[in-house]
């Protein structure tokens, strides 16, 4: 009899969106498994998520309503946002961290405090394997909250 190997139980990946459609793809095998639609509210988008991605998602939507209670949630850009007449915020999932979108002006006070962690221009990169860093997440916030509410600072701004 062949020595055969058993197909490892699928992993589940959101992959892209493609117009009102989610692609899942197994992580394993890079195959297409379902088309599935894009995700309308905020908890369609974390419940979406594979187990441990939700818990991370929620745990960093937890944070964030924490610092901005009064907050309005929605989906921009197939990302959920917090917003106070101009976004505060924006997060979203990827195969192997949570994207926080802060905006770059508020990157620049924690600049030391993020140098553990891959950033862009407007974004900070948490591993899935790593705790949240809960306490550098509420002081970004909070100073992003700040900013807006105090100088009416823009969501993104073009150099």
């Amino acid at each position: 009899m062949p020595n055969v190997r058993p197909h490892p139980e699928p992993e589940i990946m959101i992959k892209q969106f493609s117009g009102n459609l989610v692609n899942v793809y197994d992580r394993n095998t890079g195959i297409l498994m379902m088309e599935k639609p894009k995700p309308t509210t905020v908890m369609e988008y974390i419940d979406a998520a594979p187990g441990e991605v939700k818990e991370k998602l929620l745990e960093l939507r937890g944070i964030l309503k924490e610092v901005a209670p009064d907050a309005t949630e929605s989906m921009k850009w197939g990302s959920p946002v917090f917003e106070e007449k101009r976004i505060l915020f924006s997060y979203s999932a990827f195969k192997s961290h949570i994207n926080f979108m802060p905006t770059h002006s508020a990157m620049i006070p924690f600049e030391k405090e993020l140098t553990d962690y891959i950033t862009g221009k407007d974004t900070i990169q948490f591993p899935y394997s790593k705790p949240l860093p809960k306490s550098l997440i509420k002081k970004i916030a909070a100073f992003r909250v700040k900013e807006v509410r105090e100088n009416g600072a823009l969501w993104m701004t073009r150099k």
